[in-house]
């Protein structure tokens, strides 16, 4: 079985940034690509910004859409196949050294884990916009936004030996089925069948922040997809992702990435 070294990977590279034991790699894969089984020298992140795959591993497989994260370890073993035409992903990859710096064992996630929390995928949104300014904070800005994705990882109850209450899934489900304007506390406390009090006091136990703001991170998640397809105007997209208008849309987005979606366009049309 072939193992990739730092730095490798399959695909078609488009941009590739060196940090302190940090490397943040764009790349497009061709529908007709083979990637046989391997696995790679160091951990990393894989966030799909456009195109469709399967990842298969060997106790499942995962079949990946834009906006899929996952973590591999530095020994997880997997292939790819199923790969859709303009298939693009952003890989963040840590060194061993970089676990060592910031006291962590790289063995803390075991496996390959797939993440569907809005908050991460935001952070992940944050780093891939890093490596399009790459400025003279790049790196520093990187290095926090990954502690942040760390410190929710490890804190998340599904990481540990402990049961996670069932509702906690399905309020999962229906925020990222439903209109999030249509949701409130009390109507998402009634479809779980709990009392609205309760959720709102157990809410940030699981989901790391209060209702409001996983929402407002839904729609972001939302937003930062079809910024990346780059087929729909800021109207179009302030409309399809709940957001009371274009400024509303550009305000909330400005706040969480500190560039408007615009720029942003900008940037990845000139990766």
């Amino acid at each position: 079985m072939e193992q990739l070294k730092s730095g490798q990977h399959f695909g078609t590279n488009r941009k590739k940034i060196h940090l302190k034991g940090i490397i943040l790699n764009e790349a497009v894969c061709d529908p007709n690509m083979d990637v046989p089984w391997h696995y790679h020298e160091n951990a990393y992140f894989y966030y799909l910004l456009e195109g469709q795959l399967k990842e298969v591993n060997k106790k499942k497989s995962i079949d990946c859409s834009r906006g899929t994260l996952l973590f591999h370890n530095w020994q997880d073993a997997h292939y790819n196949a199923s790969f859709k035409e303009n298939t693009r992903f952003f890989h963040v990859e840590l060194e061993r050294n970089w676990f060592e710096k910031h006291h962590l064992k790289s063995n803390y996630i075991e496996g390959s884990i797939q993440y569907n929390s809005p908050s991460l995928k935001s952070i992940f949104n944050n780093i891939y916009t890093e490596s399009l300014i790459k400025d003279n904070v790049t790196h520093i800005s990187v290095e926090g936004l990954l502690l942040n994705a760390f410190s929710e990882i490890l804190r998340n109850p599904d990481n540990k030996k402990t049961t996670t209450p069932p509702w906690v899934e399905r309020v999962k489900e229906i925020i990222h089925i439903e209109d999030t304007e249509n949701i409130s506390l009390t109507w998402l406390a009634n479809e779980v069948n709990i009392h609205p009090v309760y959720l709102s006091k157990q809410f940030s136990k699981y989901f790391h922040t209060n209702l409001g703001e996983y929402l407002r991170n839904v729609k972001i998640e939302r937003a930062i997809t079809l910024l990346n397809i780059g087929s729909l105007s800021n109207a179009q997209i302030a409309y399809k992702c709940g957001f009371s208008d274009e400024s509303h849309f550009i305000r909330i987005f400005k706040r969480k990435y500190n560039i408007t979606p615009k720029v942003y366009q900008k940037l990845i049309q000139g990766s």
